[in-house]
């Protein structure tokens, strides 16, 4: 993967310099492969994007089943089908099923959760109950499979934390239980399964390891004329759980870099694919121009992200151009006040600038460095004002480690600081 470094600029004319880094994430020919990648660490995992089938969401209280139908010949079916029905179960005038997908929008909603209605006790393949806490089945899905191979497919339960998954031929033949225990997959968002090997597949790197993910999906509303819209295959990037991002559009691309204005988004496709279009004259992609996003990354560092290129099939090639915007390594009074110092480390004999992100006015507030033995080598007095705000602290720091804290009436926040 290669990197090359372009330039310095100026964020938020507060004198914090950041490198900008090309990058090139490859999907492979025929955008074989998905890449999960991490704005600091680069590509983190790879693995083909059509070696699963049902994708099992392992987080929390969550329950989500996502169906592979960017996969060519899969698809999935909302049926007149209960579990009483089982061995009642036909496929006659199956086309005229509703068609389910994926939610483009957030993982926890896949394509067998679709036929139910969010946030209530309807989860689509099973229904809570309050008192038992136990996810009972009650829906059953028809899903297509490449080789015109066609199965039923029931949620049994989600029981202690146990998922119970069987389906079986739709000719009756062949059936199969299987269990995912969410508590073996601890640091993952899902564990993944396959019909042709019976088997499941770890195949996603730790959910605290990446930030966006390389890969094919479909998208729910791609525009087909007549102010109609379908779902459809598309090629592009989806972000973590966790991790949010602002897109600026229309926007000068060099000097736009005060985030602060901007609204985050948790949706997961908010980078998406409509960074690119297809240009039929020259047979080529043609990147949107004038267009940032600032991601919010896993770790809450602030990266300042621009697409540059595509390749298209031949290659998967997708190139951006990246920089971090400061190192968010945050303390916090509650989850919507922040301190943040920058750089951190710092060289010896460098000043440091401190940005303050508070959702209240706190006046008074004390600004004060402290060392490791908890001397006080520096105070301040610093109101502090509802927003984002910038101080270049006027001291110079020796090699060693300290303490920058602000102190409120509400609380004290500290960040530690490294000099070397």
């Amino acid at each position: 993967m290669k990197k090359i470094i372009l330039s310095a600029c100026i964020m938020l004319t507060i004198g914090i310099y950041a490198q900008t880094i090309t990058d090139t994430i490859s999907t492979g020919k025929s955008y074989k492969n998905q890449i999960w990648y991490s704005l600091q660490n680069d590509e983190v995992g790879s693995q083909s994007k059509d070696t699963w089938d049902l994708a099992i969401e392992l987080s929390g209280f969550n329950s989500s089943i996502l169906v592979n139908t960017q996969k060519t010949g899969t698809a999935v079916y909302q049926t007149p089908y209960n579990w009483s029905e089982w061995n009642q179960f036909d496929t006659t005038g199956y086309k005229q099923w509703t068609s389910l997908y994926n939610s483009d929008s957030m993982w926890d909603i896949g394509a067998l959760n679709q036929t139910g209605e969010y946030n209530t006790s309807d989860l689509g393949w099973g229904t809570y109950d309050n008192t038992t806490h136990v996810i009972a089945g009650t829906r059953l899905y028809l899903i297509t499979l490449p080789g015109n191979k066609f199965i039923k497919l029931g949620v049994k339960s989600l029981a202690n934390g146990i998922y119970t998954i069987t389906y079986a031929n739709t000719d009756k033949s062949d059936s199969t239980t299987f269990t995912v225990t969410k508590a073996d997959y601890v640091k993952k968002n899902f564990v993944y399964y396959a019909f042709d090997t019976k088997a499941i597949n770890d195949r996603e790197p730790d959910n605290t390891a990446w930030d966006l993910t390389f890969t094919k999906y479909i998208y729910n509303r791609y525009p087909a004329g007549g102010g109609t819209f379908i779902p459809y295959p598309v090629t592009g990037i989806l972000q973590n759980k966790g991790v949010k991002v602002a897109e600026v559009r229309k926007t000068y691309i060099p000097t736009t870099n005060n985030y602060s204005s901007q609204t985050f988004t948790s949706k997961i496709s908010e980078i998406g694919s409509d960074w690119k279009t297809f240009n039929f004259n020259t047979n080529s992609y043609a990147i949107t121009d004038s267009l940032v996003y600032f991601v919010q990354d896993i770790d809450k560092n602030i990266w300042k992200l621009v697409m540059t290129g595509f390749s298209g099939t031949g290659q998967g090639n997708y190139i951006l151009n990246k920089e971090k915007l400061g190192n968010l390594s945050v303390t916090s009074i509650d989850a919507n006040n922040h301190i943040y110092v920058y750089p951190n480390p710092v060289a010896q004999g460098q000043s440091v600038t401190l940005i303050t992100d508070f959702n209240n006015d706190f006046n008074p507030s004390r600004l004060s460095i402290t060392d490791m033995n908890g001397k006080l080598l520096f105070e301040d007095s610093n109101p502090v004002k509802n927003g984002l705000g910038a101080l270049e602290i006027p001291f110079s720091f020796e090699k060693g480690i300290y303490f920058v804290s602000i102190l409120t009436a509400e609380g004290k926040i500290t960040q530690k600081l490294l000099s070397f």
